[in-house]
């Protein structure tokens, strides 16, 4: 399934861009897909995440990126914001955590 996938989304980043290449966002898009697992509370010692909210936090994730190429914010500071927000999550999370009493 992951393969076929991965396929479907190559063809569709192809269509979208007009020409195939191999390196094209790998980078950020990984980034993305992590800050968007992080955002949507999926713990990154494993084991703990809903699909629905990592779902909501990429739209989310999306939304800003459109939020900010309308407000002309320059794309090499882009994910600068990105991982401002991901370190804010991960940091609330381990928060949470703490004030949490343990059973």
């Amino acid at each position: 399934v992951s393969s076929v996938l991965a396929a479907l989304t190559g063809i569709l980043l192809t269509a979208q861009v007009g020409s195939g290449q191999a390196s094209f966002g790998g980078d950020r898009m990984m980034l993305q897909s992590i800050a968007a697992a992080v955002i949507g509370g999926v713990s990154l010692r494993g084991g703990v995440g809903r699909i629905e909210i990592v779902a909501v936090s990429a739209l989310f994730l999306t939304i800003l990126g459109n939020a900010l190429n309308l407000l002309h914010v320059d794309s090499r500071l882009q994910p600068v914001f990105l991982g401002v927000i991901m370190v804010a999550a991960v940091a609330l999370d381990e928060l949470s955590r703490r004030s949490t009493p343990r059973v």
